[in-house]
């Protein structure tokens, strides 16, 4: 099985249906992964949009951001993300015979300030606008024969980073005419240069099937997507089953339901007075409390699912009231329902070194030496107690105060 990812700058996704075109295209073109440049979304976190889950990193300010999209079937595979900065976003999806890491940048222009420039583990995936060309001349193993152009200096910075992490530029060693190689069409002079590129780890080249722009994807910008197939299979990751709990406080707080479950129990009790061996009285006693607690407790995932269904009736009532007459208080109400908070990242943690954990059972391995070095006392030092102190003597004030506060009680 193949997947298939693309990378674009759209210029912005701040403006209204350009989310809503960005999938139809995805889905027109049966793209998987979609990374985006120059989202422009403030904050960072992950949203779902009918079958497709938008992951994004940005600033304060409408201004950079990145983001990933992807699909039902991808983002059903999605292990965790970690928002690192406006210009950087990584993703990790569980896949076959290896886990996917993507990651989705957006390096600064030649316009911008040095500053700027420089801010800018075994990863699999990196790809963006990186505002650099590499042009068509073959460096080692990194940088194919079949790029667009000729190298400037940012593309010699670019090539770089790849010879120090082990990667190539992938959409460099696929043989394509020159309108399936550029991606930016500069403005002034209408000259085509290729920008954008999709970098994969050495060790996953040959599965790297195909390299190409889509020139005729309708996305709104100056930009051309570029699309690879990738020799990879995406597994669905198993929500954990979750076990049914009865309420057991009923029998406290409710006389009748105590009343019924002594009698359904007695009565099951009675069919056992045949048994003959332990083994078999113990089963019947097992048998016979389980299920006259089924028939009579309430599961309190029902009872979850009906408080949730009226709070949010009222809810919704409450909102409908405001609809028409106050457009504020509306939309308070509506924030208050989602409850929505800025989320850098999700299903990961930093490991002792620095570097990112994403596995479940690592990550609670993580918490729990975490906990050993918080709670360790390294001082070997045995705690002095002096039994024989004594405090001063107690008054007679003190003693008359705490009888009058247990009479109040």
């Amino acid at each position: 099985m193949a997947v298939q990812h693309i990378t674009e700058n759209a210029r912005t996704m701040n403006k209204a249906g350009k989310l809503e075109n960005i999938k139809e295209e995805m889905n027109r073109l049966h793209i998987n992964i979609m990374g985006i440049s120059e989202m422009r979304w403030t904050g960072a976190g992950a949203i779902s949009s009918e079958n497709h889950k938008i992951i994004y990193s940005g600033g304060e300010q409408h201004e950079r951001g990145v983001g990933i999209i992807a699909d039902s079937k991808t983002s059903k595979a999605l292990l965790g993300y970690w928002a690192v900065s406006d210009r950087i976003l990584l993703a990790r999806f569980k896949g076959s015979p290896m886990d996917i890491s993507i990651i989705q940048a957006y390096a600064p222009t030649t316009k911008s300030s040095d500053e700027d420039k420089d801010k800018c583990p075994d990863i699999i995936i990196v790809m963006g606008d990186f505002n650099a060309k590499v042009g068509n001349e073959r460096v080692d193993n990194i940088v194919g024969p079949h790029g667009l152009g000729s190298r400037n200096e940012r593309g010699e910075m670019l090539v770089e980073w790849p010879q120090t992490n082990n990667m190539i530029i992938g959409n460099t060693w696929f043989k394509q005419p020159p309108r399936r190689l550029w991606t930016w069409l500069r403005p002034d002079d209408h000259t085509r240069n290729q920008i954008d590129y999709i970098l994969v780890n050495k060790r996953f080249r040959n599965s790297l099937l195909a390299s190409k722009t889509l020139p005729g994807a309708d996305c709104y910008s100056d930009h051309v997507p570029v699309m690879d197939r990738f020799r990879a299979k995406m597994r669905t990751l198993k929500k954990p089953t979750l076990r049914e709990q009865l309420d057991v406080s009923l029998l406290q707080k409710d006389n009748t339901i105590k009343e019924k479950y002594a009698v359904e129990v007695k009565n099951r009790f009675s069919a056992l007075e045949d048994l003959d061996s332990i083994e078999d009285h113990w089963k019947g006693l097992k048998v016979s409390i389980m299920d006259a607690a089924n028939g009579v407790l309430q599961r309190i995932t029902i009872k979850c699912n009906e408080a949730k269904e009226t709070w949010l009736t009222e809810k919704y009532k409450e909102v409908k009231k405001h609809h028409n007459s106050d457009s504020r208080a509306m939309h308070k109400k509506i924030r208050e329902i989602t409850n929505k908070k800025i989320q850098s990242s999700s299903g990961c943690l930093k490991s002792k070194t620095g570097g990112i954990i994403m596995e479940r059972d690592k990550i609670l391995e993580r918490w729990s030496d975490y906990l050993i070095e918080l709670f360790d006392d390294e001082r070997n030092m045995e705690r002095i107690v002096d039994l024989e102190m004594s405090g001063p003597p107690i008054m007679e004030d003190e003693v008359r105060h705490a009888v009058r506060k247990m009479k109040k009680r």
